[in-house]
């Protein structure tokens, strides 16, 4: 995939994140939201899905070619990614509209790093190619 395209994937998903952020952070009783709810663990689901490959896109945009420390830079932005999440997390305690839960934390790190390792893969199989 040509990087440019990785990068503009990066890009959009991350303001699909800030959009969707705002958005529950809304009192919207209706829409998405409740069909998120419904499904039993449908949450903790988005989270790991979501902030991974939040994790995963920013780890393969942000990689140049040549890159020769990939095990680093992997580390470096997952972790990143990591802090900016559990910040955005830990907020949620002050807003009326929203629930901090350790629950959801654990969600989004936990695909936070499965999807670093998989983009660890991606770029070392990019380097052996």
């Amino acid at each position: 995939m040509p990087r440019s395209l990785v990068v503009a994937s990066a890009w959009l998903f991350g303001l699909f994140m800030i959009a969707l952020t705002v958005y529950v952070s809304t009192d919207n009783r209706f829409g998405l939201m409740n069909q998120v709810r419904r499904v039993p663990g449908g949450d903790k689901t988005g989270h790991f899905f979501l902030m991974g490959m939040l994790a995963f896109l920013v780890t393969l945009a942000t990689a140049r070619p040549g890159l020769t420390r990939i095990g680093s830079h992997v580390a470096r932005w997952g972790t990143l990614v990591a802090i900016v999440i559990a910040a955005e997390e830990y907020s949620q305690r002050y807003f009326p509209t929203r629930t901090f839960s350790m629950l959801d934390m654990a969600a989004s790190l936990g695909g936070i790093l499965v999807f670093s390792l998989l983009s660890f893969l991606v770029l070392r199989a990019r380097q052996r190619a």
